[in-house]
């Protein structure tokens, strides 16, 4: 089943950026695998962010997931059902929707705090140091 959903917010900078309108799928939650993005319940709301490395049991599987422009970890996200939702697309300013891609080099580099977003603080960091210097 497909279900849409408008994000907001910028921790996914710049693979999905604020007013994108995502388009999901079910997808049993032992086939998650990281560099997915996906969509998990937060109260009243759901978050959307990569999945960064996932854990399996005998009957479930638990999923750490983290927004590509954010420096720590979302908590752990145990599946009870069997399935998640899972980004298949995001479309953007009424373009054509757009298959995400790059999702383990993205996982990868997310797990290690080197995305754009935090990678463009820290230069901006340096370079005022050396201004001021």
């Amino acid at each position: 089943m497909l279900q849409v959903f408008s994000f907001s917010g910028y921790s996914m900078y710049p693979a999905i950026r604020s007013g994108d309108i995502l388009i999901t799928r079910e997808a049993p939650a032992r086939s998650v695998r990281p560099g997915d993005v996906v969509c998990l319940p937060r109260g009243r709301a759901y978050l959307a962010h990569r999945v960064i490395s996932v854990k399996k049991d005998a009957s479930r599987a638990t999923l750490i997931t983290k927004g590509d422009n954010m420096i720590t970890r979302d908590p752990p996200f145990t599946c009870e059902q069997d399935s998640v939702l899972v980004v298949t697309h995001a479309r953007r300013r009424g373009r054509p929707p757009k298959k995400l891609r790059l999702g383990r080099l993205r996982a990868f580099l997310s797990a290690r705090n080197l995305t754009f977003g935090i990678l463009k603080a820290k230069a901006g960091a340096i370079a005022r140091r050396f201004v001021n210097a």
